[in-house]
């Protein structure tokens, strides 16, 4: 049978009046089931009650047939006569004379009475006297009934089974007697051990006609359920070597232990579902069950219920081959027009279906008839104007393609072209800085970590350019971390102090305590941020003006914001002009734009990179009397506990470290670099030489090839854009060669597009270190690679 939602007339008919069927029969069934299981279940417990009243009647009988024989044994002339003998601590004839003559006494009296063989005699004190069938038990320390030793009292007139384990964890009933003298003091204790398995065969004689019943006789053995007697006849287990300590768990006997009568259906300690009856005997501290399987005793439900199943499914299988035979002359000529529309639907559109009479079936198959021709004629034209389409699409597809590849290879170059002089300008003041040169004063430290920070600034405008695409596409990641309020606004400032001297501005800032001291946002986005406002704040304001940096909270609209306000004397902004402000590479207007020098990209990073921190920006302005850039940050940026030492500065980050080494000696690396830009070369030259490492210099990827084959130096550092034959080019022809291939390479790019470091290590380079390379990072990553 098909699936639903093709059923053809006929079919839905067929299978809805199956469904109904189905349904009444499984209703029926299931009631049935109910009903004669409840019943099953009432008489199978009224049984299983019977057979307990039996069992534990037969049971009582037979234990005050074992306390009649043992009370007797106890009061025999010749148990009463040797006792006093027996006892006696004197190893003396006597006492020998007495203990073969209630040897011999007992060994008669076990051919007649079977149950009497095991019988010990023990002292007061608990010490065993005399044992018929384990006469290493004498003289040693075995209470009566182990580990029940009430029985070796003194003046003891009771007698009682005990249910126990042994020391071989088997299961024992002992029942004992005090013995006395003709004054009536007690000598000591007679203990018989009785033979259960007259017991088993008691209980395994069942009073139900079934496959499945069972007995257990269980009792609490170290806070564990343990079976004296298992009559269970559905598992391979030979009861007579079963060993009874393995623990016993289901609800009878939890609930039988903790002295309750009553049923349940439950799992029995084998994982089986049962119908079991449990009943708490306090007279021997035993729990008596009987069970039965489910399976047995429900079986008759199961039968009855899979004998209604059939007869169901026989009715309603006639049922259905009658309506099929009713509904077939009127749904044939409806399935017929389904047939065609299925085909048509799969794309045949030459279709047709007869048109018989001038009934309501022949009037839907002459409109389908006209439908397919009308859509015939429809996919004709369609396909003409997909056509027209598809040309037209990929005419705009190549455009975009060729578009978005000479953006890609701007961008590219712009960087190499940006970050090679960046390189000599970062490379030359870590030379300063590290004292190659020579030595520098304070103020000419303080001078060259500005042009170096000036430097690093312009390398992350650089940066910026370069994610331009990136924030456009939304690919642009944040790298959130804590920073410190204080010092993100103090490192913003630091770059725009010396502009604000220039023109005599006032610059002051205004943190509220209420901020806190941290906030968890992408550092250098926010100081790029700032420092964007604050750079616009200053070159709008007139000489002699002021701009101020304040930091506060806000509740706005029952949101908490944290607040970056940016505010100046400025020029102002006409109301006309504001909206523009944030689109992209547009000023003010032209005017502005030949008076101040901009390119209009700045307030559009400062929206967007606000966006991605889920915050925004606001302005306030009035024309000629100044502006007001808000950053609205949500506050729980600042809702952090963090300990954090001083954020760095510049000079410490730069300074040169007591820690450094040099590298002396004949073991110096020889290192080869490879690189077309003079400025470059004499730079990083400088640098390593002066750090102890020997050096050899290659302009363009073939030279590098043929040095490293003659000279085997230990590193190589590879430009990727050289003339002639590239970095990468190079790297992978040195990692063909298997004198050479084992040299480690470091790539040195300006390239810093996405995919460039993959590329880089795909060719082999061991690392990847993108311009302007940081000297002390590059000689660290050598030393890294080198044994040095």
């Amino acid at each position: 049978m098909i699936a639903w939602n093709r059923h053809s007339l006929l079919s839905q008919l067929v299978y809805r009046f199956s469904i109904i069927s189905w349904v009444a029969i499984g209703v029926a069934a299931a009631s049935a089931c109910w009903y004669s299981r409840q019943n099953l279940q009432r008489e199978v417990v009224t049984r299983l009650n019977n057979s307990l009243d039996f069992k534990s009647q037969e049971l009582d009988y037979w234990i005050n047939f074992q306390l009649r024989d043992v009370l007797q044994l106890a009061q025999q002339t010749e148990i009463v006569e040797v006792v006093p003998k027996l006892i006696s601590d004197q190893n003396s004839p006597s006492r020998q004379a007495a203990y073969n003559r209630l040897q011999q006494y007992l060994h008669k009296t076990a051919k007649i009475k079977t149950n009497l063989s095991n019988i010990c005699i023990t002292r007061n004190s608990g010490f065993v006297a005399f044992c018929s069938l384990s006469p290493g038990k004498e003289n040693k320390y075995s209470p009566s009934g182990y580990p029940v030793t009430f029985l070796t009292q003194e003046n003891l007139n009771s007698i009682t089974p005990n249910f126990y384990l042994n020391s071989e964890r088997k299961p024992v009933i002992t029942v004992a007697t005090p013995l006395q003298d003709r004054s009536g003091i007690q000598m000591g204790v007679l203990a018989v051990d009785l033979n259960i398995t007259e017991l088993r065969q008691l209980l395994l004689a069942s009073t139900l006609k079934t496959e499945t019943q069972a007995f257990y006789l269980v009792g609490e053995s170290n806070l564990k359920a343990v079976a004296f007697l298992n009559t269970r006849t559905d598992k391979s287990l030979n009861p007579a070597d079963s060993v009874v300590d393995v623990p016993m768990k289901s609800a009878a006997i939890d609930r039988a232990i903790a002295q309750e009568n009553g049923m349940a259906l439950y799992r029995n300690q084998y994982g089986v579902p049962v119908i079991g009856v449990y009943r708490w005997l306090p007279r021997y501290n035993l729990g008596l069950i009987a069970e039965m399987t489910q399976a047995e005793a429900f079986a008759p439900a199961n039968s009855l219920v899979l004998s209604f199943l059939l007869c169901g499914c026989l009715a309603s299988a006639l049922l259905m081959f009658a309506i099929y035979l009713l509904s077939r002359q009127i749904t044939q000529p409806i399935l017929n027009i389904s047939q065609a529309a299925e085909r048509l639907t799969q794309g045949d559109l030459n279709q047709y279906v007869p048109v018989i009479g001038n009934n309501e079936v022949s009037i839907l198959a002459q409109t389908f008839n006209t439908m397919a021709e009308q859509l015939k004629l429809d996919r004709e034209h369609l396909e003409r104007r997909v056509e027209e389409r598809t040309f037209e699409l990929a005419v705009a597809k190549g455009q975009a393609e060729f578009a978005n590849q000479a953006k890609s290879e701007f961008l590219a170059n712009m960087s190499h072209e940006l970050r090679t002089p960046l390189n000599v300008i970062l490379g030359n003041c870590e030379l300063l800085l590290e004292g190659i040169y020579g030595s520098v004063n304070e103020l000419q430290k303080q001078s060259i970590l500005t042009v170096e920070n000036s430097g690093q600034h312009l390398l992350a405008l650089i940066n910026d350019i370069l994610d331009v695409s990136k924030i456009e596409a939304g690919h642009l990641e944040l790298r959130i971390s804590p920073v410190a309020i204080a010092y993100l606004c103090e490192s913003s400032l630091a770059f725009v102090t010396q502009q604000a001297r220039n023109k005599e501005i006032t610059i002051k800032t205004h943190i509220e305590a209420d901020c806190g001291e941290y906030i968890t946002v992408d550092e250098l986005r926010m100081r790029q941020l700032l420092i964007n406002l604050l750079t616009n704040a200053i070159k709008f304001t007139p000489n002699g003006g002021r701009v101020n940096l304040n930091v506060y909270r806000k509740q706005q609209t029952e949101e908490d914001w944290l607040c970056f306000a940016v505010s100046d004397t400025g020029i102002g902004i006409p109301e006309s002009y504001q909206n523009k402000l944030f689109q992209p590479f547009v000023q003010v207007d032209s005017k502005l734009n030949r008076q101040y020098e901009g390119t209009g990209l700045g307030l559009t990073l400062v929206r967007q990179i606000a966006e991605l921190h889920q915050g925004s920006v606001s302005l306030v302005s009035e024309l000629g009397k100044g502006s007001c850039f808000t950053i609205q940050l949500p506050a729980s940026c600042s809702q952090i506990e963090i300990s954090l030492p001083n954020s760095p500065t510049a000079s410490a980050n730069l300074a040169p470290r007591d820690t450094d080494t040099l590298v002396t000696g004949k073991t110096a690396p020889l290192v080869l670099l490879a690189e077309d830009n003079e400025d470059n070369i004499v730079t990083i030259s400088q640098y390593l030489i002066a750090r102890g490492f020997r050096l050899l210099v290659a302009q363009n990827g073939e030279e590098a090839i043929a040095i490293t084959q003659s000279q085997h130096p230990d590193i190589i550092l590879m430009d990727i854009q050289m003339p002639g034959l590239d970095g990468i080019e190079a790297i992978a022809r040195i990692r063909q060669d298997s004198q050479i291939a084992h040299i480690p390479i470091i790539a040195l790019t300006a390239l810093a597009m996405s995919g460039d470091r993959d590329r880089c290590l795909a060719a082999g380079a061991n690392d990847y270190l993108a311009k302007p390379v940081k000297l002390k990072q590059l000689e660290t990553t050598i030393k890294q690679l080198v044994d040095c």
